[in-house]
């Protein structure tokens, strides 16, 4: 075929017009387009998928903004290429950890008997290019501490999530929703979590004022206050 198309310029030039170029095109749209960074700015609450929240109304804790490993950049490897999440990563996750809390029935003060401290581990994403489909696997995962005024470590779980997407059309826009996807996954759990729900109850339980120890007794009367 080689020497065929040597011979022939006309055969290679039908070629290249209708076989070659076409192809290149094809390839070409139905390969992922990330751009040079990823825009993340919410990660919206998925209570439908994961279940329903538990019951946070009795709860009031402080929420402090998560680390971050330094090690683990946050964003999406394709070919060999890094594409990063661009702004304040630390500041989305915080948010929307607290506004899943709110959205339970969950109290924040800066004062609370207790305050939620979380370290990412892992929020990255592998793009795949194919023909025809193209797939994504994103993971993201958060350590999470529940810890009373004296620093005393109450709870302390990991919590992971996953998503997938496959496609003969990979761009940015969707790239992103499966990074939220994953992240917006192991938030849920935090909130779904029941044994940390309990830790935070018994220990604001710890924190009140008992009065059981006077009940159905009569108070011991101060010294001057028997009569004669």
């Amino acid at each position: 075929m080689k020497m065929l198309f040597q011979s022939d310029p006309f055969r290679v030039s039908l070629f290249a017009r209708y076989i070659w170029t076409p192809l290149c095109v094809l390839l070409t749209a139905c390969a992922p387009h990330l751009g040079r960074s990823l825009v993340i700015t919410e990660v919206p609450p998925h209570f439908s998928q994961s279940g329903t929240p538990l019951s946070w109304s009795r709860l009031t804790l402080s929420i402090e903004p998560p680390s971050i490993l330094p090690e683990r950049s946050i964003g999406a490897f394709i070919d060999g290429r890094f594409v990063p999440v661009e702004g304040p990563t630390d500041s989305v996750i915080g948010d929307a950890l607290r506004n899943r809390i709110i959205r339970a029935g969950g109290h924040l003060s800066p004062s609370a008997p207790v305050m939620i401290a979380s370290q990412v581990n892992d929020w990255q994403m592998e793009v795949s290019p194919g023909f025809p489909t193209s797939g994504a696997e994103a993971r993201a995962q958060i350590t999470l501490e529940a810890r009373e005024l004296t620093g005393k470590v109450i709870y302390r779980a990991t919590y992971s999530g996953e998503a997938q997407r496959t496609g003969s059309y990979l761009d940015r826009g969707l790239a992103e929703e499966t990074m939220i996807s994953a992240m917006g996954h192991a938030l849920d759990e935090i909130v779904l979590d029941g044994r940390l729900i309990r830790s935070i109850q018994a220990s604001e339980e710890n924190k009140k004022p008992s009065s059981s120890r006077f009940k159905g007794k009569e108070p011991t009367p101060a010294f001057n206050d028997f009569r004669y």
